[in-house]
């Protein structure tokens, strides 16, 4: 995820100006940058974590499937307000929002899976 915010910031530096835009408007772009990585980067994360780290859980993988993307929503959710929240707020970066957005994220998640979502 990471990564294709990176990449977003880098081929579309002008909407995270924050010289040039408001820090609202700032904000309001990385949200954006956010969504388009969340999606590609949610159904990645569920393959490689049901195949490569947990393996299989109790649920069908359907089952498996909607919860996670229940959990991923909803620390998406809150994810993006954090973010928006240190950018507006704090006056950082918007990179720096969309890092601790992505770090923040990974680690609620990473426990949902362990424990509800993959666990046996």
């Amino acid at each position: 995820m990471t990564v294709i915010i990176s990449g977003l910031n880098v081929l579309y530096p002008d909407y995270v100006d924050q010289e040039r835009l408001s820090q609202e408007l700032v904000s309001q772009h990385t949200n954006v940058f956010n969504t388009i990585a969340f999606i590609p980067s949610s159904l990645v994360a569920f393959f490689t974590n049901r195949i490569l780290v947990f393996g299989a859980g109790k649920h069908p993988i359907a089952l498996e499937f909607l919860i996670y993307s229940m959990i991923s929503t909803v620390s998406y959710l809150g994810g993006i307000k954090g973010s928006a929240w240190i950018v507006e707020s704090l006056n950082t970066p918007s990179y720096i929002g969309s890092i601790i957005f992505g770090v923040s994220t990974a680690i609620i998640n990473f426990f949902c899976r362990k424990f509800i979502i993959f666990r046996k």
